[in-house]
């Protein structure tokens, strides 16, 4: 693993690690197109004692070349490489770099709203009891197009309660946690390829409480294609097997077997044909095309255009695509 960090004359911004209040930890492969959008969002907070710990996971497009020239302008981002090993393991690699009290989670591709580094800090310092803070979410389509949002108006014991018993945490990359409390709940665990953000918040929920900022804070970004089929129904499984520990663990009893066959599980690498790849843009184009549509946005057309070339709910995406014509014709 390699830590670089770029010092030159016209650095904008530099922070001592007295004065870094929030660690935010980013992995990313391949992302040249989305990685700098996401970078300014962290950059246009209106906090700005920060660091940015950026984990480049063998990426063999243009990312790494981005990252270096944004960091050799601002000291308070870092870029650590290392080879392709995927999330989890870079999520690991940065947040045992971090150095402020606060780690805050940011994916590429999403943005972070300006407000949101400082709000969940407040959070925190006025919360004793919890370690660790979600916010309410804007989501938003492949082109930015506004998909919805989820609001989330709870106390910590609520969003506590809604993770034990319903299973609902975070939206991963909008969290911050302690830095104490991560390492005490034993931070990302790599057995878990996928679902580690639900392994870590029912750790850290074992320690104390979960919280929800109410304001929007976050924008989440929709990409089409991301998780495959395959791999969907890997993380689902891991996700059951993340509880399946809490709840051995809840009962006094060894969550080893589970551990174990999480690892197993993580290890297996699902199809990446072409048909695969075609399928699951298709899916995430009938979803994106299913929130436009339903919020009478005629833009919905070309997702479902790419839902049926790709032979993806052919009649349900027929029937949307041409029942969304009647948005052009009510505006007349």
């Amino acid at each position: 693993m390699t830590v670089t960090t770029k010092h030159t004359s016209n650095q904008l911004m530099s922070v001592s690690d007295q004065t870094v209040l929030v660690s935010v930890v980013m992995g990313c492969f391949n992302v040249a197109s989305s990685v700098e959008g996401t970078v300014r969002s962290i950059q246009n907070q209106t906090m700005r004692d920060w660091e940015l710990i950026v984990v480049d996971d063998g990426s063999t497009d243009d990312t790494p070349g981005i990252l270096l020239r944004i960091a050799a302008e601002d000291s308070r981002i870092r870029v650590i490489t290392q080879p392709n090993r995927g999330l989890t393991q870079a999520l690991i690699a940065g947040c045992n770099e971090a150095r402020a009290r606060y780690i805050a989670r940011q994916d590429s591709g999403d943005f972070s709203l300006p407000e949101r580094l400082a709000t969940q800090y407040a959070y925190l310092e006025a919360h004793a009891d919890a370690v660790a803070v979600g916010s309410s979410v804007r989501y938003i389509g492949p082109e930015g197009e506004f998909l919805g949002e989820w609001v989330r108006r709870q106390s910590p014991n609520e969003t506590t309660g809604d993770l034990l018993e319903r299973g609902t945490g975070f939206v991963h990359p909008s969290a911050m946690f302690r830095r104490a409390s991560y390492i005490e709940a034993g931070g990302y665990r790599p057995q878990f390829r996928y679902a580690q953000d639900h392994d870590l918040w029912y750790r850290l929920a074992e320690i104390g409480l979960l919280g929800s900022c109410p304001e929007v804070l976050f924008e989440y970004r929709q990409e089409l294609g991301g998780v495959s089929p395959e791999n969907r129904v890997i993380q689902k499984q891991l996700g059951e097997l993340a509880r399946r520990c809490w709840e051995l663990r809840t009962r006094g009893l060894p969550e080893t077997p589970a551990l174990d066959e999480a690892a197993e599980l993580s290890l297996r690498r699902a199809a990446t044909s072409s048909g695969t790849k075609r399928h699951s843009m298709g899916s995430s184009a009938y979803f994106v095309g299913s929130r436009l549509y339903a919020l009478g946005d005629s833009r919905c057309r070309k997702y479902f255009m790419i839902a049926l070339k790709a032979r993806v709910r052919v009649l349900r995406s027929a029937f949307k695509y041409l029942g969304s014509f009647r948005f052009l014709w009510s505006t007349r």
